[in-house]
């Protein structure tokens, strides 16, 4: 996706790096992470008109557009470009919560055998 808003051309063309700006536009994602063509453009329009600080609202067009009809019939949107990355951040941060909990464990084990050896040595060596 990043690669084709890149290739687009003036003015719905969102240069590299463009990834936060794909993730603030909403985008729905399907099943299989497929993406609707219209969910694009919607998303690219939007942020067209966001740019020129352009308010849209659903008032303003004069003929009610049936969007439903322009999809397929196995159209059925289960996250969002937004939702994904929530999930991919919050994905992140457990893992790393749970490296450093192991690691915080290895380190306290490694202590605990360090001072047990060093107890054993020094009463082997009292008891000489």
């Amino acid at each position: 996706l990043s690669n084709f808003v890149d290739s687009l051309k003036p003015p719905l063309r969102i240069p590299k790096p463009n990834h936060s700006l794909l993730v603030a536009m909403n985008i729905p994602i399907c099943e299989q992470d497929r993406v609707h063509y219209i969910g694009i453009l919607d998303g690219l329009i939007k942020s067209f008109f966001s740019t020129f600080d352009i308010s849209i609202s659903s008032s303003e067009f004069h003929a009610p557009i049936d969007i439903k009809k322009d999809r397929p019939e196995d159209y059925r949107p289960i996250t969002t470009t937004l939702q994904r990355q929530r999930e991919l951040h919050l994905c992140r941060i457990g893992l790393k919560t749970f490296r450093t909990n192991v690691e915080r464990r290895r380190n306290e084990r490694k202590n605990r055998e360090s001072m047990l050896e060093k107890a054993l040595v020094r009463e082997h060596v009292e008891s000489n």
